[in-house]
């Protein structure tokens, strides 16, 4: 009886080792760009075309990590 019972507390011992050891991995911080407007999103659009392509040129756009 006891000789079965070592291999099942030896794997229930590793397990636990292992599980203490785990860490979580810290979530990457996400930075986000805008701006407020107080004209009507219509008369808006020449501008705010220009914002995004502004973003695009210096890379806030598209990047990638």
């Amino acid at each position: 009886m006891m000789r079965a019972a070592v291999p099942s507390i030896l794997v229930a011992v590793v397990l636990l080792a292992l599980g203490v050891t785990a860490e979580a991995q810290e979530t990457k911080k996400v930075s986000r760009l805008g701006y407020l407007s107080s004209l009507d999103p219509a008369r808006e659009s020449p501008r705010s075309e220009a914002i995004r392509l502004a973003f695009r040129n210096r890379c806030y756009i598209g990047r990638t990590r």
